[in-house]
This record gives structure tokens, sequence and C-alpha cells, in this order.
């Protein structure tokens, strides 16, 4: 289904436009103790120089965590959750290699995925939702 002139997900957009509250985060959890702030503070400014999606804009859930993923005998039988459902840059989707997928399975979810090295290394940063 082409998907020029859909709805913009929530999720999916440039990562920039979080840099304010990805450093708040990070300084509030390094406050706390939970959190290595170099570290944290690296990766984050790895991905924002990663390439943008400049492609045309894609279908995405923008939602794929554990919870709005239903199963049966071990197998996905079910997506649920649309909410953040709409248009972006697929980065957002691959979430869910951190989510629901360990290091062991993680590689083979990317392969399905078939995204390249900019879509993987953004990893869902993208957006956040009016929700959370």
């Amino acid at each position: 289904m082409d998907a020029v002139g859909g709805p913009p997900s929530c999720r999916g957009g440039p990562v920039g436009r979080n840099d304010a509250a990805v450093r708040t985060a990070i300084r509030d959890l390094v406050a706390v103790g939970t959190l290595d702030a170099g570290a944290a503070t690296a990766v984050w400014e790895d991905v924002l120089r990663l390439p943008q999606w400049d492609d045309a804009p894609v279908w995405l859930h923008g939602d794929l965590l554990p919870g709005n993923l239903l199963t049966s005998d071990g197998r996905l039988s079910a997506v649920i959750g649309f909410g953040t459902f709409g248009v972006g840059d697929p980065a957002a989707d691959t979430m869910a290699a951190w989510t629901v997928f360990d290091a062991g399975t993680r590689e083979a979810f990317r392969a399905a995925a078939g995204v390249n090295e900019a879509t993987w290394g953004g990893g869902g940063a993208g957006g956040r939702c009016a929700s959370g």
C-alpha cells in the first residue's frame, strides 16, 4: 500500500528533535545512579550522526513492544495496538530488536527486516508519542 500522503506516525521522525529530551533523561538517570553518562551520551551522539531517512515514507506500526505482539504455541499470531500507526522512517519499527529479541535472535530479526546500517542504528529513536 502506498504510504505517500499517509498520516505521520508520532514515531519515525528525525531523531534530532528529541535531543533535549534524551540529554535530560541521561542527566536524570545519572543522578539516580542507573546510567553511565559518558557511554549513554556517546551512543546518543552516534545516533545523531547517522544519515537521516530521506526516502519516501513507509508504513510503520510504531509500537512493536511485547504487549502488542500476541503469540500462540511460541509463534507470532497477531500484532495489535495501532495507536501509533502511520508513515515515517522505518527505524522506528526496529525497536522490536531490543524489546522483543535477545542477543542470540536479534541478528535473525535484522536479516529478516532487511534494513540498512543507518536504519538499524536508528533503532526507533526517532519519535516520542504524547502517551510516552
